[in-house]
This record gives structure tokens, sequence and C-alpha cells, in this order.
């Protein structure tokens, strides 16, 4: 995902779950556009992710990304995401989540 990203022009910053996730977005949050958040991580989970990156900005744009349908999905506490990408997913797949995301508000 990461090299498809940058081919399309994305610089990214990866994180290797929630709470490094979190590390990161506190400290940088300004220079990030949008975050692509897995529903199942490591040390915390995607609905508490998500929650803690609203409290730090409100308007973070953030495309989920899981093995469960977009309706079982926001059902279990993921609303508000800016854009759903089903796994597994084309590269094309993400990229127009990307794009979504970017231009909501």
């Amino acid at each position: 995902m990461r090299r498809m990203l940058e081919r399309n022009g994305f610089r990214i910053i990866e994180a290797s779950d929630g709470v490094e996730a979190l590390e990161i977005f506190g400290r940088q949050h300004g220079e990030i556009d949008v975050v692509v958040l897995d529903f199942m991580m490591p040390r915390m989970s995607g609905d508490e992710t998500l929650q803690r990156l609203k409290e730090i900005d409100p308007d973070v744009r953030v495309v989920l990304a899981s093995g469960y349908s977009e309706h079982d999905a926001t059902g279990l506490g993921l609303s508000g995401v800016a854009a759903f990408v089903m796994k597994p997913f084309t590269p094309q797949a993400l990229l127009e989540c990307v794009d979504t995301a970017l231009t909501r508000r």
C-alpha cells in the first residue's frame, strides 16, 4: 500500500499500530491530510484510534480499511470516516477513497 501511494505522488508517514499513529498524529497532524486506518490493529483498535484522532483534530480525514462490510464497520462505532474501502481492495479502489477523503469537508 505504501509503495502504491508513493508511486501516485503521496508522501507517507507509517505507523505500526494505533498507539504509534496517535503519537505521530499528535506531533504532525498539521502535515497530515488523510489517515488510512485499519479496523483491526495491534495495541489499540481502529475505533479507539479514530476517537482519539478526533480528539486531537475533529476534522481529521480518515479512510477506513476493513474486511467487514461498510455497514458492519460503521455499525461497530466507526462512523465519521471520510471514505471506506473493503479488504481485499485494488490499488484503484484505495486511490479513489483517498481522493474522496481529500475532497470531503
